[in-house]
């Protein structure tokens, strides 16, 4: 399971189920992993925020990385910054073809 691997999908949307207030959002963190060089694919990252829109509502979800591109509490990323922003323009690539997926969008 993409989303979080320890439990299953039927167990996460239970986890879930009513915890957001009318009019929260989710902001799903982790959809590109901060602590890899690997650049992750457009269509990887669709699917991880699919999966997850499916069980909070697909109104209900923001793509975001999970914090700073770096390993440790630093001012300053261990990684370049054109890392840095190949995963952003990933994740944003990502998240055009979720909502396209999920909303019939383009």
């Amino acid at each position: 399971m993409a989303i979080v691997s320890t439990i299953t999908q039927s167990n996460l949307a239970a986890r879930l189920a009513g915890c957001l207030a009318a009019g929260q959002r989710h902001a799903k963190g982790k959809v590109v992993p901060i602590a890899s060089l690997i650049l992750e694919h457009p269509e990887w990252i669709a699917e991880r925020l699919i999966r997850f829109a499916n069980l909070v509502g697909r109104e209900n979800v923001i793509a975001t990385a999970d914090c700073g591109f770096s390993l440790q509490a630093l001012y300053r990323s261990e990684f370049h910054e054109t890392v840095v922003w190949e995963k952003f323009k990933a994740m944003r690539e990502g998240a055009d073809l979720a909502t396209r997926s999920l909303w019939g969008q383009g």
